[in-house]
């Protein structure tokens, strides 16, 4: 592993030998990142996260072990969450960049060209988590506060302001061209839990409330997909359980010393802070 100055990684998170860092990247707890994986200045990689895993670009060579990699922006810090592909195989990215959280921006990236077009998120403070596109080819974004619609032919937005403050982690658009989403943090700060939330761009369109994915979209086509049988053996496994904070995790991965004697301020119950994790 190489790394710039001023990295930061977590002692819970696994960076493999050969990946490389750039200057004041930050990798937190129960992140791993693989390799292969190449992080420019400032990058930050969440807890939980996978860089550079299991291929799911058909452009990774097996054969030399290599993937094509797509340079989106040269702003740092960048955060890069999920992608959208629309039928004609175009590459939709949205990512909030910049230390002031004041350059997100919607990407668009020709993976036959290498090409990429910026289109600038005019909301200050935009932190946009996913980008999915509608049967039309227009694209949905999902950003903090806001559910946002892009029509690539005449490269403008349509802002529609949601009823709480939230992050919206996840959308899904249907057939009938309703999206749903779930606002994750509405009883942070409303008072009340999440919910599934639909919103109908026309209203005057709505002929049902169902919901259903467009034939082509990806998640019908992994429905229709004919998976290998699990074989039934009338048996029952029950799987272990998962660590519950970074030094178990450290501890299933040889690396419990660097938990070991950090014991933080003491809390309720005879609970203490070791490593930003609250443990026994």
């Amino acid at each position: 592993m190489s790394s710039g100055s001023e990295t930061s990684i977590h002692p819970a998170a696994i960076v493999e030998d050969g990946a490389r860092l750039g200057p004041g990247c930050v990798v937190h707890a129960l992140a791993i990142v693989r390799r292969h994986a190449e992080l420019g200045a400032g990058v930050i990689v969440h807890p939980g996260a996978v860089i550079g895993g299991d291929p799911q670009d058909l452009k990774f060579d097996p054969a030399t072990e290599s993937f094509r990699h797509y340079r989106i922006t040269l702003e740092a810090t960048s955060n890069i969450r999920r992608l959208a592909v629309d039928s004609k195989n175009q590459i939709w990215s949205a990512t909030w960049g910049s230390l002031g959280y004041q350059n997100g921006s919607l990407f668009k990236i020709d993976p036959g060209t290498g090409q990429v077009e910026r289109y600038k998120i005019e909301i200050p403070y935009t932190n946009p988590y996913d980008v999915e596109a509608a049967p039309d080819d227009s694209l949905w974004i999902a950003t903090d506060n806001h559910v946002l619609h892009f029509d690539p032919a005449s490269q403008r937005f349509v802002f529609y302001p949601v009823t709480t403050r939230t992050d919206i982690p996840k959308l899904a658009v249907t057939r009938d061209g309703a999206v749903w989403f779930a606002p994750r943090n509405a009883g942070q700060f409303g008072g009340y839990g999440g919910a599934a939330t639909a919103l109908y761009p026309d209203k005057d369109k709505i002929t049902s409330y169902a919901a259903y994915f467009d034939a082509d979209n990806p998640r019908n086509r992994k429905a229709r997909h004919q998976w290998p049988v699990t074989p039934v053996k009338g048996e029952r496994k029950l799987s272990p359980g998962a660590t519950r904070n970074p030094c178990e995790f450290a501890a299933s991965v040889g690396l419990r010393d660097q938990c070991e004697g950090k014991a933080g301020p003491e809390r309720a119950g005879g609970m203490t802070i070791d490593g930003g994790a609250a443990h026994e």
